[in-house]
């Protein structure tokens, strides 16, 4: 299982703190004090809480945070008209439409998160890659990668 938290980034740290427990909650996990911390590399961990992966996104005013017991990365973009296909093309991936561009991208994004092995390498997978999108925001493009279904708080 996968929860996946959304809120506004202006309330980031309500949102995480409501997203601990909640996740707590449905696992059956004991409650205590946690703190979000972040390593060299930027990438996030929860202090107090090892048994417990974390991602976190944010795009325009929106923040997403997942969370589980299993290696988990998630990404948002808001779709902005962009030249889709130049970029695609320069990391060497195929995308027809805008959409299907968001959903590669933010698939391979997520992706990169969960395997530590950065963006590009990704992109050229992108075709390849066990995940989910999700158009559920208005004008956003959502992805979650990991094992399990996603249960989404709001």
């Amino acid at each position: 299982m996968i929860l996946v938290a959304i809120g506004k980034t202006s309330e980031r740290e309500l949102l995480f703190h409501r997203a601990i427990k909640v996740f707590r909650d449905i696992t059956k996990m004991p409650q205590h004090l946690v703190a979000l911390g972040h390593h060299g590399s930027g990438a996030p961990f929860i202090k107090g809480a090892d048994d417990i992966n974390v991602s976190i996104t944010h795009s325009g005013e929106y923040l997403c945070i997942a969370l589980s017991k299993d290696k988990v990365g998630i990404d948002i973009q808001e779709r902005k008209d962009i030249d889709f296909k130049k970029i695609a093309t320069r990391y060497n991936f195929r995308a027809e439409s805008l959409e299907e561009f968001y959903d590669k991208f933010t698939l391979s994004e997520a992706h990169a998160k969960v395997s530590g092995n950065g963006l590009a390498p990704s992109l050229h997978l992108a075709d390849q890659i066990k995940g989910k999108v999700y158009h559920i925001i208005p004008n956003h493009t959502l992805s979650v990668v990991g094992e399990g279904e996603s249960v989404f708080i709001f």
